[in-house]
Order: structure tokens, then C-alpha cells, then sequence
């Protein structure tokens, strides 16, 4: 057993450098429809907005393309490149992307062997609840689908996965994962995660940052706060019931965790878990942080900055769970999408930010 590490060393002793998982994921247009319904496309009481949502829901729409957002599935079904064919079906839970191991196979969580101080509290750490606190997404360029004609071929990405911070508080261990999104040599996107191994000890773990370098830093996306909008004159507000589906159906574009399905089996069992008693929707499929559960009537406000001369336009949101039709429990705040138009005009911005 190794002793316990300096600052800035783990269990082996030498400086931490963070690993990166490469990892390759494929998927149809068939996976991209699938993830579009599961997010609630086309399922409102819009007609004209279902309308407009059509473009990510059936193939042979001629503006057809994925959901911005489906990059963010493709996380959970990712896997190392291995001989012979990807796996295909219902796979395990948690993905190879969320998880590391021991040099005995047993699993040490989302956090890498190399940050814990010791090989007990790597191996406990295993068995701690995670919390998915916050997402963001940035795009670079556009994915180009495979399969242009009537066959739907496989399209192919690369993803590499790396943790870029560990902040160990009282509460548990804030892990900040980085995944960047390749395609033929093309950087597609950018993806931020921070989790919250919940109940992890603060000194189990070494506290830990990425060293970014200079010219990083200057190509990075600068991000401004959003300005206090309640009394914004420019809401646009719109109200989403959650299909009883919904669960159920996002579930197969890869986030197999049984939570989002198990309170169904003991409803049915007649065994109350909770107050809502009601399945709790992925928190990627409302890039919410408060539980949000199947059934709920959704009030979603969003307000546009406006298109800007020098870089983006950019569109705040927030979501609030409702009960009879009352501003009730804030699901997503400080939401924003920033955005550049291949053109402008009234149209355009509403299909760019219809449903984000």
C-alpha cells in the first residue's frame, strides 16, 4: 500500500497528470430521431413549433439534422476501439466513459485512481451516489452524417475524456470532466461536466487543477453573466407537460441508469418511494439540476439578447417546475445558448432557438 501523497500527488507518489480516455462511439439517423423524441420533440401543443422541430425527428425532411444537444448522449454509449463490431443493444450502466478502475478490476467511480490518496479510499469510492451538477456544450463545427442515401450508414466519432478539476468540500468531491468531440480530424465540440461525488471524504482525495496554457486561455469562449430578467419585457414563455413516456424513451439513446425506471416497478408493487411517486426524468434531457419526474408541467422563459455585430448572439432560459400553473420549484437557472445565424431573419432565430 502506498502512503499518503503530497500536495499535487496521489497514490503513486509522482505529480498527477490527468489520463485521457479515447474512446469512439457510433450511431444512425435512426439514434438521432430516437433522441429527438426522447427530448420531447415534435410532442408539444404547438402545431407550428412541432412543425419546425419536424427537421430533427424524421429523415427524409430536407433540412434533416442532429439535435445540437444529442452530443451529449453520445457520452454513454462510447467505448474503447476494439477488433471486430462496436456493441450494439442495451448496455451496461454506468458507461465506460463515467467509469475507472483498479489495477483488480474493481471500480473506483468517475474519479481516476491517480487523485485518491490511498487504494481503500479509491476502492470505497466506488460506492458513493454521484450528482450531476451542471452541463455545457459548446459546438466548433458542424457533424457531417454518413449514410446520404436510402441506407442509413453508421457515422463514426471520436471522443476523448479527461478530468480537468478536483475540489474536495465538506459536502463531497466536485469532479469537473472535460470531453472534446471529433470527427475526420475536425474538433465538433467541447463538452464541461461537474459532478459531485456526494459524502466522499474531503481528505480521501488530492485537490487538484488543470494548468492552462496561455494560448488556450485566449481562443477560449468568453462568457459574460446574464443580466437579472424578471422583469424582462422580451419573455418568451412557453408550458410542456412531460409525457409519461419520456423516461422511458430517452433512456435508449444510451442512459440506461435503472433510477429512471425502477419507481415505475414499485409504484406498481404499491410501494411509495417518494412525495411524487413518479419515475425522475435524466437530468440531460432538461439540463436541469433539481429533479424534475414525469408528469410535470414544465414553464419554460426565454429571452433573446439580440444578434451581435462583434461574435454570438446568445439567448438565456430559465426552467421552472409548475404546480397549477404557479411558478413553483426552479429547475434550470442561469441557462444561456450563444449562437451564430448562417443567416438572418425572424425565421431563422426561431428554428435556432425553438426548442433550446
Amino acid at each position: 500500500m502506498a502512503a499518503k501523497s503530497g500536495k499535487d500527488m496521489g497514490i503513486s507518489g509522482a505529480p498527477l497528470i490527468a489520463p485521457a480516455k479515447s474512446l469512439v462511439v457510433h450511431f444512425t439517423k435512426r439514434d438521432l430521431i430516437l433522441y429527438a423524441l426522447g427530448i420531447g420533440c415534435c410532442s408539444g401543443d404547438d402545431d407550428d413549433r412541432d412543425s419546425r422541430e419536424l427537421q430533427y425527428a424524421y429523415e427524409n425532411h430536407p433540412n434533416f439534422q442532429p439535435f445540437p444537444t444529442f452530443l451529449l448522449a453520445l457520452a454513454f454509449t462510447a467505448e474503447e476501439q476494439r477488433k471486430g463490431q462496436p456493441s450494439v443493444g442495451i448496455l451496461p450502466f454506468p458507461p465506460e466513459s463515467m467509469v475507472n478502475y483498479l489495477e483488480d478490476g474493481s471500480s473506483c467511480g468517475i474519479l481516476p485512481k491517480q487523485f485518491f490518496k490511498r487504494e481503500e479510499d479509491a476502492r470505497e469510492a466506488g460506492t458513493f451516489p454521484i450528482l450531476h451538477m451542471s452541463q455545457s456544450l459548446e459546438m466548433h463545427a458542424e457533424m457531417e452524417l454518413c449514410g446520404k442515401t436510402d441506407d442509413d450508414e453508421p457515422t463514426q466519432m471520436q471522443l476523448r475524456v479527461r478530468v480537468t478539476s478536483v475540489k474536495p468540500r465538506s459536502i463531497g468531491t466536485f469532479v469537473t470532466t472535460e470531453t472534446t468531440y471529433h470527427q475526420d480530424g475536425r474538433h465538433i465540440a467541447t463538452t464541461q461536466m461537474v459532478a459531485l461525488i456526494l459524502g466522499l471524504d474531503p481528505d480521501a482525495v488530492v485537490q487538484w487543477k488543470e494548468r492552462i496554457d496561455e494560448q488556450k486561455r485566449k481562443t477560449s469562449t468568453k462568457r459574460t453573466e446574464l443580466e437579472d430578467t424578471d422583469n424582462c419585457q422580451e419573455k418568451t414563455v412557453i408550458h410542456y407537460r412531460i409525457p409519461k413516456t419520456a423516461a422511458l424513451t430517452y433512456r435508449l439513446s444510451g442512459d440506461y441508469n435503472p433510477i429512471h425506471v425502477e419507481d415505475i416497478l414499485d409504484r406498481s408493487k404499491e410501494r411509495k418511494v417518494h412525495a411524487k411517486n413518479a419515475p425522475i426524468l435524466h437530468g440531460l434531457c432538461t439540463l436541469g439540476y433539481a429533479p424534475v419526474y414525469v408528469g410535470d408541467l414544465l414553464r419554460v422563459e426565454t429571452w433573446n439578447d439580440g444578434p451581435s455585430n462583434e461574435g454570438p448572439s446568445s439567448a438565456g432560459f430559465r426552467v421552472y417546475r409548475m404546480d397549477n400553473k404557479e411558478r413553483s420549484d426552479l429547475v434550470v437557472d442561469k441557462g444561456r445558448v450563444q449562437f451564430r445565424l448562417k443567416r438572418l431573419g425572424s425565421q431563422t432565430m426561431d428554428a435556432a432557438i425553438c426548442r433550446l
